[in-house]
């Protein structure tokens, strides 16, 4: 089972992860720059809850904070630290945990699609409309901005 502790990049690297459903289960990946995935074993959440215990909390006890601090009830970014703030967005059948410190812009292509350019100079292009990835980001740029961080 790959671990936090296992992945030799350090967890600030994460450009995205993505839980897909495929016939033969559910794929769990980590993606950093220029292109470079990691396959996890664990559920992204897992990965995520790993990465919380090592900043002495969890991942129920940070979602729940933000939940009652912010009065949020769904799509609640994932703040893991300074580096590392991670929204969700799905699409088909995967879901995107995007680290907001990594992206450089979004384009609307129209049609529903949506262009991601990271600071890597790669993209993602998710069928996703342009306004559902505005609101994460104005929801983390809110978190961000009245948050103790």
């Amino acid at each position: 089972m790959t671990s936090f502790l296992e992945v030799n990049m350090p967890k600030e690297g994460i450009f995205y992860m993505v839980e897909e459903k495929t016939p033969e289960g559910i794929r769990h990946d980590l993606h950093y720059a220029n292109k470079q995935i990691i396959p996890l074993q664990q559920s992204c959440l897992k990965f995520l809850n790993e990465l919380c215990i090592a900043h002495l909390t969890t991942l129920k006890g940070r979602l729940d904070a933000i939940r009652l601090r912010f009065n949020l009830h769904k799509n609640i970014p994932i703040y893991i630290s300074p580096c590392l703030v991670l929204m969700t967005v799905k699409a088909g059948n995967k879901k995107y945990y995007l680290n907001y410190y990594k992206i450089a812009e979004t384009k609307n292509l129209g049609k529903g699609k949506t262009l991601i350019a990271f600071v890597d100079g790669n993209s993602l292009i998710l069928d996703v409309s342009i306004t559902v990835l505005q609101n994460r980001i104005k929801t983390v740029e809110r978190l961000l901005k009245e948050g103790p961080f």
